[in-house]
């Protein structure tokens, strides 16, 4: 493990001093976390910790991983972490309103029974109640997707605009070889939390002709 702290951290003490030189009022103290977790993968987590996997460590060059830190780091710089957790709160207020929401519809339910109502009533009832619970969980599940997504169009942008958009391309044009996005179904797409890949490396493409 100590050789992999020897490895990384002076790769991110790089990336580092170039974030905070584009953004002076970035934290001073965020922490640098190793998962032992085999799969190729990195995330900025809480307000002021990157974790990158052993998988990520084996799989990317030194460069690459340099690109993925600077993306983990502009998460943090663009206050990602903070609006996912805005998001995690709003969603846990929705299942509360949701379980009120169901519950007066349970008592709908008991009422126009005991009133007498006829079955097509109470088929009614609980129709109506199943549908505004789908519709009102797959349009949570959107936005909450839609602004993940834009999160990491941000991080990507801000990994570019520090220095490192190639080697972030590099290590997204090498994640392709195992990507299985191309068979994902047009709602596994909204809801999908990344952007596709080819859509990543593209916009990382122009951003450096923009900048050479």
């Amino acid at each position: 493990i100590q050789a992999d702290k020897d490895y990384l951290i002076p790769l991110f003490e790089e990336v580092y001093e170039q974030a905070k030189i584009k953004n002076d009022k970035l934290s001073k103290n965020i922490t640098l976390f190793i998962n032992q977790d085999m799969n190729p993968n990195a995330f900025a987590c809480a307000s002021n910790t990157v974790c990158v996997t052993k998988g990520a460590m084996n799989t990317f060059s030194r460069e690459e991983l340099q690109g993925v830190l600077a993306h983990e780091l502009g998460h943090i710089s663009n206050n990602d972490t903070k609006v996912s957790m805005v998001f995690l709160i709003g969603n846990f207020l929705l299942i509360g309103f949701a379980m009120i929401f169901n519950f007066i519809f349970w008592c709908a339910g008991i009422v126009v029974s005991i009133l007498g109502g006829n079955n097509m009533i109470l088929r009614f009832v609980k129709w109506f109640k199943k549908i505004v619970s789908q519709i009102g969980s797959m349009l949570v599940s959107a936005i909450f997707a839609l602004n993940s997504r834009n999160c990491e169009r941000g991080a990507d942008k801000f990994a570019s605009d520090i220095g490192f958009g190639i080697e972030l391309k590099n290590a997204l044009t090498l994640l392709k070889t195992v990507d299985t996005s191309s068979d994902m179904s047009l709602m596994e797409r909204i809801y999908a939390s990344h952007p596709d890949l080819d859509e990543r490396i593209s916009r990382l493409e122009q951003l450096e002709s923009i900048e050479s």
